[in-house]
């Protein structure tokens, strides 16, 4: 055999067997690379501080037991723990237990109690109650009982002794109570009835409310957003003539609507009757311009009106009209001569040129009366 090809075969075995004998050998850690194991190597979690600072005996309850070795142990003297706590705490514990269960207990009895009287004291009272009405009951029947006795006794010597019952006497009846101002002011405007408001009427003209207090409730029911109570107070304010009222009606009149324009106007109108030419004169004489202005145009109309021939009045018949109401003529004017002259004298009256004109009608008329 050749030997190189010997030496070839038995490197090869070498090689097997230390392979055979590194598979086999236990592993040795000190083998390992040092930076293979810092990088694998794990530390446990240590306490920054000492944990077992925290913990203490303050505050709790210990048995502790003392022995003395030269005396003896009396065993009456040692409490054992009760639940956790020493004999004195318990005893403490129980004796707190025992006061709370009897305030308890007191404050139960008390409530208790209240209610009792509480209970007794209300049917006392539904009691009483009870024995009033009853009484009351009984007194009632036996007056009436008395008075029937009266009645029966009366009746009887009346027809025994043939007497008729007493004839009415309208002068012996008591006076029926006159309201005041303020009196008939509530009443109007808490009850704006027609019916109130005729006896408001009524009253004025027997002179027990004055024309004032008058006016104003006619005015308060007339400025009302109610259409019935603007109705109700034009109708109170057409009542009366006086200056005073129809100042207060071209007061108003502007702010109505058409159908009370026109009852207002009207109603201003007739100012021109021989018995208000007097409250006419006086409202030329107003220190307000609106008032002589209309005052003015009422007459004017009335004027023209009796020139073309016109009745001035023509929703009334003759016989519906009282005595002395009409004009005919000019000459019921000319009672208006002195205050037409003021105004004439006064150019700041603004009824300079009307009143020229209307006093050289006048002067110059020779219209009978």
């Amino acid at each position: 055999m050749d030997r190189s090809f010997l030496n070839a075969v038995i490197g090869v075995i070498a090689i097997f067997v230390f392979g055979v004998f590194l598979m086999f050998k236990p592993s040795d850690p000190r083998h390992y690379n040092e930076k293979f194991q810092e990088i694998f190597t794990v530390n446990m979690p240590r306490p920054i501080k000492e944990f077992l600072s925290g913990f203490s005996m303050e505050d709790r309850v210990v048995t502790r037991l003392v022995i003395d070795s030269e005396k003896k142990l009396d065993p009456k003297k040692v409490v054992a723990p009760v639940n956790g706590k020493n004999g004195t705490q318990a005893a403490v514990d129980a004796k707190k237990t025992k006061a709370e269960k009897q305030r308890q207990d007191l404050r139960r009895r008390q409530y208790l109690q209240k209610q009792a009287t509480e209970r007794a004291f209300k049917m006392r009272i539904v009691q009483e109650s009870e024995r009033y009405r009853r009484e009351l009951i009984k007194r009632n029947f036996e007056q009436s009982q008395n008075d029937m006795s009266e009645l029966k006794t009366i009746y009887a010597g009346n027809k025994k002794l043939n007497l008729a019952p007493e004839a009415f006497q309208p002068d012996a009846q008591e006076e029926k109570e006159v309201l005041t101002a303020d009196q008939w002011k509530s009443l109007i405007l808490s009850q704006p009835t027609r019916e109130n408001v005729q006896r408001l009427v009524e009253a004025f003209q027997k002179n027990e409310i004055d024309l004032e207090s008058y006016l104003q409730i006619a005015e308060v029911l007339i400025q009302d957003n109610s259409e019935e109570k603007k109705r109700i107070g034009i109708w109170a304010l057409t009542a009366t003539s006086s200056v005073q009222s129809f100042s207060l009606a071209v007061k108003l009149s502007s702010t109505q609507n058409a159908d009370n324009q026109k009852i207002l106007k009207d109603y201003l109108f007739s100012y021109n009757r021989p018995q208000a030419l007097g409250s006419l004169e006086q409202a030329l004489r107003s220190p307000d311009i609106q008032v002589r202005s209309l005052a003015a145009q009422i007459i004017t109309e009335a004027i023209d009106k009796i020139k073309a021939g016109e009745s001035l009045f023509s929703n009334a018949s003759r016989s519906q009209r009282p005595e002395g109401s009409t004009v005919s003529s000019l000459a019921v004017y000319r009672r208006l001569v002195p205050t037409l002259q003021w105004l004439v004298s006064n150019p700041n009256s603004g009824l300079l040129q009307w009143a020229q004109g209307l006093l050289s009608q006048l002067q110059s008329s020779t219209t009978p009366a």
